[in-house]
């Protein structure tokens, strides 16, 4: 078999870098060992384990994983190379816009295919459970392997669009999130509204819908095979046109050179005419100011991200908050509005995740770090001004979020009849999660910005410490959570559940704080040292 050059080139490398087995390996051992733990505390309570719910604590992270690929591994590649200036290093010899896009899928998404097929046959183990036929084993794996070509040709395709000043690991994420959760979102929305108007295209581009046709109980239904490999179609089709949109434009911004503002030349005319430039706020160096602050300021991408994120959650939020409170005994409802809660708090969580660790990244790399040490600036200078700079941004959608927890509790206590909860049980569970969501507002913050500014300067991919973050803070709490409560079984009354989302937030506040200290203190210690080391990628 022919390959291309740098098809070929990539896969010799990655036969000898030793990370191709360390990520293979690591990850058959991480789903050997929750199988193990799931199926040992099952026998511990005296209960047969079910297939199906096996399958699902092991097939729905290793679809999560499949979807971020492609914002972790692909989003960044081209456009890093267009910062460097190593891009048009490539067009110098006889390659074209395929080979490159071609090895770079290949050179980023080799490690994530490995780590994908060494986790299928833990997965297959369900099959010696019972209650999962191989074809439904067979539909899941395929869905996950197409939702891992999808996201990579979607990062691939953002990653050959860059705008100067936005972050392309954050278009892609939000892009992914789209296509996975707001087509079932309006999909259930319509339903609920005209019972009888159908909008089944709405579910076409989400592999969340492709994962649960793959199940038997909805594919051997009328219309579940159709809707099964519409989906998986759908997903081909969208990573195929993120590569050829990758291929088409790759030369054209190699000759364009830096990634160009022609998206903002209307919105740069209309503010250069409509706002004379007396009125238009410039931010002033006060004497005795750390000068950091003023860089730190000048950036804004992340903090107009947050705040279109929380515009476009609030209407749907406050929507089924009211309409929860003006229909009665409609749980549903609040629930949904809990769940809007949740998705704000996951995005601005995962937007704090990459900007913390971006700035220090990108600065390492292109020796910004090492110009500003070289000035009487110190560390803690400049690391308290990374700091103000993230802790402005996020200031008011931190406090839009807790003012959304706010309301929240107060429905609860204030027409808790209504929903039809008892006082003594259910309210004080639902009060606790809300009161302690605000409570790790801060926390999480604390420890997603110091360990994301931490990893941002050591890690030479800023995608691996994105991911790292996230992992230590939010996945791996959530993943411990959910374990237990497998492990816990459903006999649980209320006051021990109270306790349990009691205990949760305690052990969710005490790492976040343990995790903000060691980074924290690590930084502090190592900084210069770290800041003048070369960035050559490490294997």
């Amino acid at each position: 078999m022919i390959f291309p050059p740098i098809v070929e080139r990539e896969l010799r490398v990655a036969a000898r870098r030793t990370a191709t087995y360390r990520v293979r390996a690591g990850a058959a051992l991480l789903l050997l060992g929750v199988w193990t733990v799931l199926v040992l505390g099952a026998a511990a309570e005296r209960r047969l384990p079910s297939g199906p719910v096996l399958l699902g604590f092991l097939g729905w992270p290793a679809l999560l994983c499949s979807m971020l690929a492609g914002v972790l591994l692909t989003a960044d590649c081209l456009s890093e190379e267009l910062r460097e200036g190593t891009l048009g290093l490539l067009f110098l010899t006889d390659l074209r816009g395929r080979d490159v896009v071609f090895g770079k899928l290949v050179a980023q998404g080799v490690n994530a295919l490995f780590a994908l097929l060494a986790g299928f046959p833990i997965l297959s183990l369900v099959l010696l459970v019972g209650g999962v036929s191989p074809g439904e084993f067979f539909r899941t794996v395929v869905v996950c392997a197409v939702t891992l070509l999808s996201s990579l040709g979607v990062g691939m395709g953002v990653s050959a669009f860059p705008r100067p000043g936005r972050q392309p690991m954050v278009r892609a994420f939000g892009l992914l999130c789209l296509l996975a959760a707001v087509g079932p979102t309006l999909h259930g929305l319509i339903g609920w509204m005209r019972p009888g108007f159908r909008a089944e295209w709405l579910l076409l581009p989400s592999p969340c819908h492709a994962y649960a046709c793959a199940a038997d109980a909805r594919y051997l239904f009328p219309g579940g095979r159709h809707a099964y490999f519409g989906t998986v179609g759908t997903l081909l089709l969208l990573g195929a046109a993120g590569a050829l949109a990758a291929i088409w434009r790759l030369p054209r911004i190699w000759r364009e050179g830096a990634p160009s503002a022609a998206g903002g030349r209307a919105r740069n005319w209309f503010r250069r005419r409509a706002v004379p430039a007396t009125w238009q706020p410039q931010r002033v160096l006060w004497a005795g100011e750390n000068p950091c602050n003023w860089l730190a300021d000048r950036e804004r991408f992340a903090r107009r991200t947050a705040l279109w994120i929380v515009a476009l959650l609030a209407p749907c939020f406050l929507g089924l908050l009211v309409f929860s409170v003006l229909r009665r005994n409609s749980p549903q409802t609040l629930i949904a509005a809990c769940a809007t809660a949740l998705a704000g708090h996951c995005l601005i969580k995962f937007l704090v995740a990459a900007e913390a660790g971006r700035r220090l990244h990108q600065d390492r790399r292109s020796g910004v770090l090492e110009l500003l040490l070289g000035t009487t600036l110190t560390e803690r200078e400049v690391l308290a001004g990374l700091w103000h700079g993230l802790t402005r941004q996020f200031l008011v959608p931190g406090a839009l979020l807790a003012a959304a927890n706010l309301l929240l509790s107060g429905a609860v206590v204030v027409w808790a009849g209504h929903y039809g909860m008892q006082r003594g049980g259910v309210v004080e569970v639902f009060l606790a999660a809300f009161l302690g969501g605000i409570l790790m507002l801060p926390l999480d913050f604390l420890a997603l910005g110091w360990l994301g500014m931490w990893l941002g300067l050591v890690q030479a991919r800023l995608g691996r410490a994105i991911f790292q973050t996230v992992a230590c803070v939010s996945l791996s709490v959530w993943g411990a959570t959910f374990l237990v409560g497998y492990l816990q079984g459903g006999d649980v009354s209320e006051n021990q559940l109270i306790y349990w989302v009691l205990a949760w937030f305690a052990g969710s506040g005490g790492l976040s704080l343990v995790l903000a200290w060691w980074a924290r203190r690590r930084l502090l210690r190592g900084f210069r040292k770290l800041a003048l080391e070369s960035s050559v990628p490490r294997p």
